[in-house]
């Protein structure tokens, strides 16, 4: 009895874990959508140091 107890009590805690991943994950995306010019400004560096460096190699 107290196993099962203890199994449907770490089953809530991972559904809650997961849950609250989930809802992280999902802020984050909005608020990314609301302002995608943020995002490219984000992006963008990495992006042209990444051409930059296959260009690089391939020379």
């Amino acid at each position: 009895m107290i196993t099962l107890y203890r199994k449907i009590k770490l089953w809530i805690l991972k559904t809650k874990w997961k849950l609250a991943l989930w809802q992280f994950l999902d802020k984050q995306i909005m608020e990314l959508i609301k302002d995608p010019e943020k995002l490219e400004k984000k992006f963008m560096s990495y992006l042209t140091e990444l051409i930059h460096k296959a260009n690089k190699a391939d020379n």
